[in-house]
């Protein structure tokens, strides 16, 4: 069995660092800190740019994303090519009043993209990790779907990885 690689989508590191604070759970943090430098976990460059932004300030998920730049993957050509497979399925994975580059279906593109070049020396699975609604036929899960591309919620990422929460008074 090939080992597994969960590419985490911007909602998951949002909800994080708004619910898991690096400052309440510092040991998660440092879970996924252990997975990047596993290479167990990555995102894609446009997730990159959603967390630290251009001006003003950076908070602590786009800090953590400083540290950990190299797990967030680059734009391919092979990843813009299949972004029109993508967006002739799921046009609404994007919206088109918005100006910045949006990340769902250039996650769906890194994926498939492995999908077509696995790594034959160190194969892996490359699993989708997004906290968007599955019943949705226009959501990231909808893609993941239709690509044959497995996908976690949040939840089912911690289990999957074994991570266990507890709470201690300081």
């Amino acid at each position: 069995m090939s080992r597994k690689t969960y590419a985490i989508d911007a909602n998951v590191f949002i909800t994080l660092h708004r619910y898991y604070p690096l400052s309440l759970m510092p040991d998660l943090w440092h879970l996924l800190d252990d997975l990047v430098i596993e290479q167990k976990l990555i995102s894609h460059q446009i997730i990159f740019e959603e967390l630290v932004p251009d001006t003003g300030a950076v908070d602590d998920v786009g800090k953590w994303a400083e540290k950990n730049k190299p797990c967030f993957k680059s734009i391919t050509q092979e990843q813009t090519n299949l972004l029109t497979i993508v967006l002739k399925h799921f046009p609404k994975l994007i919206k088109a009043e918005n100006p910045k580059n949006q990340a769902d279906p250039w996650l769906v593109a890194m994926a498939m993209e492995h999908q077509r070049n696995p790594l034959l020396i160190d194969p892996f699975e490359m699993i989708v990790v997004t906290d968007e609604n599955r019943r949705s036929p226009e959501k990231l899960p909808a893609a993941c779907l239709k690509f044959n591309i497995s996908h976690l919620n949040r939840f089912e990422f911690f289990e999957e990885n074994g991570f266990r929460f507890s709470v201690t008074k300081a």
